[in-house]
């Protein structure tokens, strides 16, 4: 393991520099506090015996904080950026479970020449297969028009985990873009990953993009030389047609790789590949439609009734008056463990200008053939409601009510927003001083994204 103060190294540099910059530029201050609560409970044994229920309950309040300071120091050519996460499960059953995580803690400078930018800290790394983190230095070349190009080195993160980072071993890229303005590029990229002497990943990438009149070719290939096979290959055409339509035909090839150390690794895997053509229209009325069908093929599933999947979808949005948001889906499956036949409805709309309101249904049909059990429905019910206070916070509420499937259940999420700046040698708004410029939204909208945005994960978001 990686000593303890190799771990803290990047946070700490950081601190150095906000230190060090008060005496000079006081720079842009700028951020926002995301707190979220939780509420739901899953059933962990959906095999029990008649009457038996085995459920465990959740509870978890997270709280994100992002902080950004530009243009400081004398020449203003510093930049910090700080995302951190704190995580308290208030229990229902379970233990509580604490979990703090420097998400983000990059500085960048760029010299007085501009031929490149110079990063170090926690940064986020995302080469190779999937996004991950790492403490160390990376330097971007990035001023000549036609030829781009990065190099990376440090210590990788694993904050897959809850408790301290994992920043064993070690970690260095490499990376080069070719650019033909108006016409496309090509990306070539290498990773590798050592711990305690033995390699755990390398991997290889390219991605190109091709353009010519309204056509665009594009693809990408992720290939992992220690397991000898492409982790994600990927081609998509995509043609901008008149009448503000889109159309796409993609085609992927996945098949997993882990790493060489996880647990994981010696599970078989199921490679499958996907035929996807998708169309879209944008009208100038604020009505927009699309539509798609897909094609799956699994590999070594060893399921019984075929593998293949084929799905279909057709989906609705528009606007209207009071910042309106209409969105519809209606969906369908065929193929693996059974038929499913599925519809979403969603829409929010202003009730003035602080208060939002906002609902929506699902319905599911499906099978499951492999439980050897009947046709089966579930009903979800979404209310939401949030209030933005003149741009300084905004408080949003949702539930959702499920109705069948093995039983019902209620779930809560409550998310309250903070928006933090300052104006140019003021205080933060704490002291009594907003930044100016900064309109508000509604975390019903807008929150989640940004969470996953700022390096949470998926899970996190939901």
């Amino acid at each position: 393991m990686t000593p303890f103060p190799l771990r803290i190294a990047a946070p700490a540099v950081l601190l150095l520099i906000l230190a060090g910059s008060r005496g000079a530029e006081a720079g842009r201050f700028s951020g926002d506090q995301t707190t979220i609560l939780r509420l739901y409970d899953l059933i962990q044994d959906p095999n029990r015996p008649e009457g038996v229920d085995k459920v465990t309950s959740y509870r978890p309040l997270d709280a994100y904080l992002r902080l950004s300071w530009d243009e400081l120091g004398a020449r203003r050519a510093w930049t910090v950026d700080v995302s951190l996460r704190g995580r308290v499960d208030l229990g229902g059953g379970r233990e509580t479970q604490e979990d703090f995580r420097v998400l983000h803690a990059e500085a960048s400078w760029r010299p007085r020449s501009g031929v490149l930018d110079l990063s170090f800290g926690r940064l986020r790394d995302v080469v190779g297969l999937g996004w991950r983190s790492y403490d160390g230095l990376r330097l971007d070349f990035r001023k000549h028009e036609h030829v781009k190009g990065f190099v990376q080195a440090g210590l990788p993160v694993d904050l897959t985990e809850s408790g301290e980072p994992d920043t064993d071993g070690f970690t260095w890229a490499a990376g080069l873009d070719l650019v033909a303005p108006r016409r496309g590029s090509l990306g070539l990229d290498y990773r590798m990953r050592k711990t305690g002497g033995t390699l755990i990943e390398e991997t290889a990438g390219l991605d190109f993009e091709l353009e010519a009149g309204r056509f665009r070719l594009s693809g990408n290939a992720d290939y992992s030389i220690p397991n000898d096979r492409f982790g994600e290959t990927a081609l998509v055409g995509a043609w901008r047609l008149p009448r503000s339509q889109h159309l796409e035909a993609r085609f992927t090839r996945v098949e997993p790789i882990l790493p060489l150390d996880s647990i994981w690794a010696v599970f078989a895997i199921n490679p499958y590949t996907e035929t996807r053509i998708s169309w879209e229209r944008r009208s100038g009325a604020g009505v927009d439609w699309g539509a798609f069908v897909s094609h799956e093929s699994y590999e070594n599933t060893g399921f019984p009734g075929g593998s293949d999947i084929d799905r279909a979808a057709v989906t609705l949005r528009f606007d209207g008056p009071r910042r309106l948001k209409h969105r519809g889906e209606i969906g369908w499956q065929q193929g693996w463990s059974g038929d499913r036949l599925g519809a979403r409805w969603d829409l929010d709309f202003d009730l003035n200008p602080r208060w939002r309101l906002g609902g929506g249904a699902s319905l599911n049909r499906y099978e499951n053939a492999f439980r050897l059990t009947d046709a089966d429905q579930d009903l979800a019910l979404r209310a939401r409601i949030s209030y933005d206070h003149f741009g300084r916070f905004d408080v949003a509420l949702g539930l959702d009510q499920y109705l069948g499937r093995d039983r019902d259940t209620l779930r809560a999420q409550l998310i309250v927003r903070t928006k933090l700046g300052s104006a140019r040698r003021q205080r933060p708004w704490w002291g009594g001083h907003w930044r100016p410029g900064w309109s508000g939204g509604s975390a019903t909208h807008a929150g989640l994204e940004e969470i996953e945005a700022a390096g949470g994960s998926k899970e996190d978001a939901r």
